[in-house]
């Protein structure tokens, strides 16, 4: 009984072992399989890594060159920064001296209008007096052409009398002529001055006259 009991026993505990192997079987094979896809997903993600690790340094390649363009950009705008605050301080220094000179400018055309507007008034009080005298001069030439043509006149009148003088002058020359031998000589010495004085006197009246119609006419 014992025997048999302790083969059956041994029956099942062989039935289980095997049922068991077959399952650790099947086990391995799914760990095996897993093992393997495990295997492959970290070769593909080692690959991966090497690939991003390149990309990584390609990137940090890179980003050291741009940032090295970046600082030498970035250090030419600030000399240029620089440059142009001077730049500035210059101009704003230059307009603070154009606006104090547009000040004095400003003054010295106020100052010019000024003296624009005296200069102005001044020429028109001059047009003024200017057409006064002009009319005052309209009036002397009037004047003036009045007085030398009552010269004129005066002067014909005059020569008209010389001329009367001088015919009358030579008949009573003639005349004396006739009684030259039997006048004394002392009588014709003093004829012949009285004629002479007679004749400058009249020369000088119109030598005068004319002196002062040709200062009129001028």
């Amino acid at each position: 009984m014992e025997l048999l009991e302790k083969s059956q026993q041994l029956s099942q505990l062989t039935k289980d072992f095997e049922e068991f192997q077959e399952t650790s079987r099947a086990v391995e094979a799914e760990l095996e399989y897993d093992i393997e896809n495990q295997a492959a997903t970290i070769q593909a993600l080692q690959s991966e890594n090497d690939i991003l690790k390149e990309q990584i340094k390609t990137l940090k390649e890179d980003f050291r060159k741009k940032l090295f363009e970046v600082e030498k950009h970035n250090d030419k705008l600030m000399k240029e920064l620089k440059i142009t605050t001077e730049k500035l301080k210059t101009m704003q220094r230059h307009n603070k001296e154009l606006e104090i000179d547009y000040d004095i400018l400003t003054g010295k055309i106020r100052e010019k209008e000024y003296e624009n507007d005296q200069l102005t008034q001044y020429y028109h009080r001059a047009l003024e007096d200017l057409a006064i005298t002009c009319s005052e001069l309209d009036d002397l030439k009037d004047h003036n052409a009045e007085t030398t043509q009552r010269l004129k006149d005066q002067l014909r009148e005059l020569n008209n009398e010389l001329e009367i003088i001088q015919q009358s002058k030579f008949k009573r020359m003639r005349k004396s002529y006739s009684i030259v031998d039997t006048v004394l000589p002392e009588c014709k010495l003093k004829s012949t001055m009285v004629g002479k004085n007679s004749l400058d006197m009249v020369d000088s009246l119109l030598g005068s006259l004319s002196s002062r119609l040709k200062s009129y006419q001028v």
